[in-house]
């Protein structure tokens, strides 16, 4: 009976992690089959009725309580004012961030090392298969990652173009946080079973993907997270020193040198491409300081939106007072629309669930080994990017909740 619930679980888990990392899979399917909502309704209910003690774990009941008073309490008393889309967005951001926990306390709680391995492997095998996809997709349509997020573009291939199974924007945010991961293994292959050849390829693979899906922030923040990882944790001061150095030099340089050096750039790529697009835009940008017709200094605009929001209603949010935000626009800024709208006060509970969880980890898991400074890497990789950018999607949350925290467990736990 034991083995027959461990293997009713692991397909429950497969299940979820297909209709996540494989979209070649759940793009085809029929709605009910293909729903991931379904299956994740079926492992809560299985949960409690035969593991009901893994929702009693700090970090599990951590989330239920604050999920249920950001997420049903607080807009029932506090946040009336709250717009559809953001109540919707919170509804949707706990739902996966428990789902994720789950799965990595499932394996934790039930002590299955083995289980766990072989789970993260197989998931790893979807995101490859995917990678390839989202390359073969990006030769048919250049910009179908942004058709598929939404959005007047280019072209207008997106009823196509998924069932190729290329990936999207969540995905695109997912790959980000892999870089320290595959360099913790690249560093210490001596300690696995995988060489070098293959652990670069990957890199490449993956890096090679964000390119073609063309994220031009996903890109940049990979760079910088790739030479960070490569550097590790005896060489943090020098890090911080050449990020200092950069930054100091960015500042001293004319902004019209880089405009004009991203000028040149832009010609070395496809003039219909979104980098050449991007690269042009934020020539057009350092060089004018257009604020309204460029696409960068739209975004930058968002900021001083939202803050002078935040401003009106600094403790509660703007969902409160109902004062003045955009959210069709705020809600590309992650981190400062969470600020605008809930406040210090719903800010706070909402991040204390990114910090308990973190600092759980680090103390149980990953205190004192080699693995910590590359975990913070690859969840210091995912937030940073909700600083320029929206965090949307399953793939985003399993991946800081489940896959980061699960992989380096495992590495502990299955070396040479």
């Amino acid at each position: 009976m034991g083995i027959k619930i461990k293997n009713y679980f692991y397909v429950l888990i497969y299940i979820m992690l297909i209709l996540t990392f494989l979209p070649i899979v759940f793009n085809n399917l029929p709605p009910i089959i293909g729903s991931f909502h379904f299956y994740a309704f079926l492992w809560i209910i299985s949960l409690l009725l035969l593991k009901p003690g893994l929702f009693l774990k700090p970090v599990i009941l951590h989330i239920i309580v604050i999920g249920i008073l950001l997420t049903l309490i607080f807009p029932l008393v506090i946040w009336q004012k709250m717009d559809d889309w953001n109540l919707k967005a919170l509804l949707y951001e706990f739902y996966y961030i428990f789902i994720a926990n789950t799965i990595f306390w499932y394996f934790i709680v039930t002590n299955d090392h083995n289980g766990l391995n072989k789970v993260l492997k197989i998931t790893f095998i979807f995101i490859i298969v995917t990678s390839i996809l989202s390359i073969y997709s990006s030769k048919i349509d250049p910009l179908y990652a942004r058709n598929i997020t939404g959005g007047d573009f280019l072209y207008d291939k997106t009823d196509d173009i998924r069932n190729f199974g290329g990936g999207g924007y969540s995905f695109a945010t997912s790959i980000v946080a892999l870089f320290p991961i595959l360099i913790y293994f690249y560093k210490n292959s001596q300690l696995f079973h995988y060489s070098k050849v293959f652990i670069l390829s990957l890199g490449l693979l993956f890096f090679f993907t964000l390119i073609r899906v063309q994220f031009f922030a996903n890109i940049l923040l990979s760079t910088i997270i790739i030479v960070i990882s490569f550097l590790g944790s005896k060489r943090i001061k020098i890090s911080i020193l050449l990020v200092s150095i950069f930054i100091i030099i960015s500042i001293i340089i004319p902004a019209n040198y880089y405009a004009k050096v991203l000028d040149s750039l832009s010609h070395y790529s496809n003039s219909t491409s979104d980098i050449h697009l991007k690269l042009n835009d934020m020539s057009d940008f350092l060089e004018t300081g257009n604020m309204e017709n460029t696409g960068i200094g739209g975004r930058a605009s968002r900021y001083p939106d939202l803050f002078a929001g935040f401003i009106k209603a600094p403790i509660l949010g703007t969902s409160f007072k109902n004062n003045n935000l955009y959210v069709s626009t705020g809600g590309h800024l992650f981190w400062m629309n969470k600020l605008a709208i809930l406040g210090i006060l719903g800010f706070l509970l909402y991040f204390h669930v990114y910090l308990f969880n973190i600092t759980y980890n680090i103390r149980h898991f990953f205190k004192n080994t080699v693995v910590l400074f590359y975990y913070f890497l690859s969840i210091s990789a995912i937030i940073s990017l909700g600083l320029m950018k929206n965090l949307v999607g399953r793939e985003t949350w399993i991946m800081c909740f489940f896959i980061i925290p699960g992989t380096f467990y495992s590495s502990l736990f299955f070396k040479k």
